[in-house]
């Protein structure tokens, strides 16, 4: 309760939306632990949600005292008794303390797993960690995603299995010491110039360093509020602040991948953070031992946890992985390179320039779930049994002689066995003061109009769409004797 010596811990807030209180009377601690209690936890999850309340859970609250003499008499009391005034509560307590509402998250979880189906897909504002403010769900059949205004960050997520109901936490890690009563994040690895540690977690999709064209760099996105609204089109939501608009989709039900389309203005360069922790309750009992990065590419790593039993992969593609982002000071910590945070491995992505760029997180079984190319062609497996009865197809082959390769046929969603259905119908129309250019889109793809006066040369008109399964539009208000269009397509 407190004193007039000693803060109390059952009336901070914490940032949540009622006082700490106390667990069997009141207060949000009492909340989340009857949430715990009355919800049926999936294996794994249950053993998760205990963690994050039991870490945050003490006998008593601990203060910063400057007493420290502990000698005391025969009888056993002290000589000098702790009689010092406005003690306030010790950080190492507090910081844990102040993360017990985050464990009410996990009923969400548990709620969704018990209700995906084959059609499931949403996206849903609901205060789940009872602070009062709405977070932002993303989710389908597959994936569970926890989106936060402050920062614009996706602060957790979870991946299940369809086929067996069994559920994994893919990223976040609201049991490992946060360094903060709040939601902030650190902003940077180290404070200042110094070794002590300011980022204790890393969540995913955080803008970590923004430079303006004046190059003049700013870590100011990481704990902002973002303005958040939903996707104007599809499934997910729009973040922005400070130069950065990203919108979140999930394109379909079946999709094992958030797919975030990010556009900077007044920015020439921005640096994306993602902390992956595939599997966490195997990390946190085995650590880094079945942990396995890869980079196919420098526009993709894959994060791969194999287990006794289960195979988890994150995996983050984008137009440049910064492979040389560190996380290591001058004081030369003895660690994998971007791993200094507890069960959390780092990848950082670079975007350059203000064009429209795509970045995509993954969550899998160790395999592409949404389209495996077994035979690494580059055509799906589906798609090469559904059109040719087995993986006979060659990308460069033309099966229906029609001039387009199987390859481009597979990109444009087109029938490779029927010549007149090629390329996408676009249609130009007259509008107030120009025209609106209309095309065809299927999901899973990227489109990107664009608009000439030659044909020789062509710029974008408007920003790069994601498609999915209706037709798209782009306004041209320019004025001039001849203008040609066209769209790109394009995989994510």
């Amino acid at each position: 309760m407190g004193s007039d010596n000693e803060q109390g811990l059952y009336n901070r807030t914490f940032g949540a939306a009622s006082p700490f209180g106390r667990i069997g009377l009141d207060g949000h601690s009492n909340a989340v632990w009857g949430t715990l209690s009355n919800t049926s936890f999936a294996s794994g999850l249950g053993d998760l949600s205990g963690s994050v309340i039991h870490g945050a859970m003490f006998q008593t609250a601990f203060h910063n005292t400057t007493n420290n003499d502990l000698t005391k008499f025969s009888t056993g009391a002290y000589l000098y008794p702790d009689s010092d005034a406005s003690q306030t509560l010790s950080d190492f307590a507090k910081f844990s303390q102040s993360q017990a509402r985050f464990a009410a998250v996990y009923a969400r979880v548990q709620a969704w797993a018990d209700s995906a189906v084959s059609s499931t897909l949403g996206a849903e504002s609901a205060d789940v960690d009872l602070d009062g403010a709405a977070e932002f769900l993303l989710y389908n059949s597959r994936i569970f995603a926890l989106f936060e205004a402050k920062g614009g960050r996706m602060t957790a997520a979870w991946m299940r299995d369809p086929n067996t109901g069994k559920l994994w936490q893919v990223a976040g890690n609201f049991a490992s010491y946060s360094g903060t009563e709040s939601e902030d994040e650190g902003a940077s690895n180290f404070v200042g110039l110094t070794t002590a540690i300011s980022a204790y977690r890393t969540s995913g999709f955080k803008d970590w360093w923004a430079v303006d064209g004046a190059e003049v760099g700013s870590n100011a996105g990481v704990n902002a509020l973002y303005n958040v609204t939903a996707a104007s089109s599809g499934t997910g939501w729009t973040f922005s602040n400070g130069g950065v608009t990203k919108t979140i989709r999930i394109t379909n039900a079946a999709s094992e991948r958030l797919e975030a389309t990010y556009q900077l203005t007044g920015l020439n360069k921005a640096y994306v953070r993602f902390g992956l922790s595939p599997n966490l309750l195997d990390l946190m009992t085995r650590g880094q031992a079945g942990l396995v990065e890869t980079n196919p590419s420098g526009s993709r790593v894959n994060l791969t946890n194999t287990g006794a039993i289960d195979t988890v992969r994150a995996w983050v593609e984008g137009p440049q992985i910064n492979s040389v982002a560190s996380d290591i000071g001058s004081s030369g910590f003895t660690t994998v390179l971007r791993r200094n945070q507890a069960q959390t491995s780092q990848v950082e992505v670079e975007l350059t320039g203000t064009a429209p760029v795509v970045l995509t997180l993954g969550f899998d079984l160790g395999t592409d779930l949404t389209n495996p190319d077994t035979d690494n062609d580059g055509l799906p497996d589906a798609w090469e049994t559904t059109n040719f009865n087995g993986l006979t197809a060659s990308p460069p082959g033309d099966a229906d002689a029609d001039g387009l390769t199987n390859l481009t046929e597979y990109i444009f969603g087109s029938d490779p066995n029927l010549a007149s259905s090629g390329r996408p119908s676009t249609a130009v129309d007259s509008t107030a003061g120009g025209f609106l250019f209309s095309f065809p889109t299927i999901a899973g793809r990227l489109y990107q109009p664009q608009v000439s006066t030659d044909l020789a040369t062509w710029s974008a008109l408007g920003s790069r769409v994601t498609g999915d399964g209706s037709t798209k539009s782009a306004t041209d208000l320019t004025t001039g004797p001849r203008r040609f269009y066209r769209v790109t397509i394009s995989l994510p």
